[in-house]
């Protein structure tokens, strides 16, 4: 919990099957009948581009969920983050000053 947000946060692998979102679709749906209403996902790999296709679809059946990529490395060049909405990104403060070996950990 994150003040009166029920929080869930997905970091994952590279590599995942394509059928990838016909099990995130049930596993989130639960999650959001559980309370969580707020998501936070990497943006590295098949497993966050996955989850964050799936939370996309379900913000429009549920509204009330908020979601954001958080970024390691602030990026360089437009390219690096266009394809996100600009209220989809999330820069952690501070991250700035670690060096980028360890920016993801």
């Amino acid at each position: 919990m994150i003040g009166d947000k029920m929080v869930c946060c997905f970091f994952g692998h590279k590599e995942v099957p394509s059928d990838l979102t016909e099990f995130l679709i049930p596993a989130l749906t639960e999650l959001i009948a559980e309370g969580v209403d707020s998501f936070l996902v990497g943006n590295h790999g098949g497993f966050d581009s996955a989850v964050l296709h799936t939370l996309r679809l379900l913000k429009e059946k549920y509204p009330h969920i908020t979601y954001n990529v958080v970024l390691a490395y602030m990026p360089g060049a437009k390219e690096e983050w266009s394809a996100y909405a600009p209220m989809e990104t999330l820069y952690p403060e501070g991250l700035e000053a670690v060096h980028p070996r360890f920016a993801i950990s």
